[in-house]
């Protein structure tokens, strides 16, 4: 290993232990305070938003989920859960019902300051509930997602009488080479599962105009850890050393870059962070946020 690659290895190591430091001690103040952060979190329905009563349903979402996919051929996987056949949308039909897509919307046009002359693209789109929920306030926005059976809902559900006609289109999000270039992007609830980051980021910034900006919704890495440390009978372990959450049953990986990782990988995609939230309602990103959002600017 050359001496550059190493100084970036022992800086992410310091600080994944100084974040299973910190939320061991934080642990006892979240339980105290639990109402001062919202016990939400959201599905990845490729892009859709939903609420949760707490991170434990969340978790065991994950699990049901990935023992799922595990159970099928490995060239069928996460493209069996979210097909036709998949019970991705049989299992959250209630919560995709109570989502408020209205307050959703509304987020994204502040976040993004989004404008109706631009052109907006939602990745990982699922059935286009966004898309269209954008679409009908006079927004010009296509989607983008994986999944044949969810495209084909989300063209089913298009309303042709609006102005713009959202166009949907199939793709891997790591290959996304979209013909048409957006001024603005989204990725709700990133799910990071078997992602080779840096060459999703590649992908996504080339897909956005010079100037574009792009939001990027996950986890929050300290939240995930203090619920572990709460919750010790799982079978899920966190890796400090590589920051990556472990299904032990099941051998999957999902990994939890911390702000510093995303910001190298998105300068390399010649993208710049301009903002860091740790909510919906844009409060500053804490060790006791939800979520992780980043507000990005596409440079170069």
């Amino acid at each position: 290993m050359t001496p550059s690659k190493q100084k970036p290895d022992l800086v992410y190591k310091f600080m994944a232990l100084i974040a299973v430091v910190a939320c061991i001690a934080l642990a006892p103040k979240c339980q105290k305070q639990g109402s001062t952060h919202p016990r939400q979190t959201r599905i990845n329905s490729g892009g859709d938003l939903v609420p949760y009563d707490s991170f434990d349903r969340y978790v065991r979402f994950v699990y049901n989920r990935r023992k799922e996919i595990s159970m099928q051929p490995k060239s069928k996987g996460t493209k069996y859960y979210y097909g036709k056949r998949g019970t991705y949308l049989r299992e959250h039909a209630q919560f995709l019902h109570e989502a408020n897509l209205e307050k959703d919307a509304s987020f994204l046009v502040k976040a993004l300051g989004l404008k109706k002359r631009q052109f907006t693209l939602d990745i990982a789109c699922g059935q286009g509930r966004h898309v269209h929920a954008l679409a009908r306030r006079g927004y010009s926005v296509d989607g983008v997602d994986f999944s044949d059976h969810l495209l084909a809902l989300a063209k089913k559900s298009t309303d042709k009488t609006l102005k713009h006609r959202s166009m949907f289109y199939r793709s891997d999000v790591s290959k996304l080479a979209l013909k048409k270039r957006y001024n603005r992007a989204y990725w709700f609830f990133s799910d990071l599962a078997n992602i080779n980051i840096p060459k999703t980021l590649m992908a996504i910034s080339r897909n956005l105009e010079v100037g574009g900006r792009f939001l990027l919704d996950t986890d929050n890495v300290f939240r995930l850890i203090r619920y572990l440390h709460k919750n010790k009978k799982t079978d899920f372990v966190f890796n400090a050393q590589r920051l990556e959450l472990v299904d032990v049953r099941h051998g999957l990986v999902i990994p939890y870059p911390v702000v510093p990782m995303w910001r190298e990988w998105l300068n390399q995609a010649g993208l710049r962070i301009e903002r860091v939230m740790g909510d919906y309602q844009f409060h500053p990103y804490t060790a006791l946020s939800p979520r992780l959002i980043l507000i990005i600017k596409k440079t170069a």
